[in-house]
């Protein structure tokens, strides 16, 4: 009915184990990114002379996206431009030409909000706790299911220990 596993028992639960504590790491390291973003998303606002200095506060901007693929948008937000890794779904260049607002952090764009359109820049804390969440669930999984799935094979299919019924009685011989 069981095929042998494809691991032993021994090395299926340390796969298991290690895919899990590793998966949990990462959802640690991705909790601390979501904290950095928590502190951007609560930040002072700037005043006017610190909009586009490296002060750490937040400015939300009305802006215009001048350029998008699917992974650049080019920004022009109050006269300046900049171009911005990101990833962007559907079909970016029906956003170009239109108007976004674009939230600053330390003099440059972290987040782009439009109609259709909301992203997050690469490299910021958002972006990066997204990442590292992802990576940190598929490894959970991956040690859940397949490692803890190779586990339950191999005790299915180990082989059984037996006594003989007369062994270990006082006057047999084994």
């Amino acid at each position: 009915m069981w095929e042998a596993p494809f691991l032993s028992l021994r090395k299926a639960c340390a796969v298991t184990v290690l895919a899990c504590v590793t998966g949990g790491v990462l959802l640690g390291v991705a909790g601390r990114f979501s904290a950095a973003d928590e502190r951007i998303r609560t930040a002072p606002l700037c005043t006017a002379e610190q909009a586009f200095t490296p002060a750490r506060c937040r400015f939300t901007f009305d802006g215009t996206v001048t350029d998008a693929t699917g992974s650049r948008a080019g920004l022009d937000v109050w006269g300046r431009h900049y171009t911005v890794d990101a990833m962007i779904k559907g079909s970016p260049e029906a956003h170009v030409g239109k108007a976004v607002r674009v939230t600053m952090y330390r003099g440059e764009p972290v987040r782009v909000e439009g109609p259709s359109l909301v992203f997050d820049v690469d490299g910021t804390p958002a972006s990066r706790a997204d990442s590292w969440r992802d990576y940190g669930y598929i490894l959970l999984l991956a040690g859940v299911f397949g490692g803890g799935g190779n586990v339950v094979v191999a005790l299915l299919t180990r082989p059984r220990k037996t006594r003989s019924k007369s062994a270990g009685q006082p006057g047999t011989q084994a």
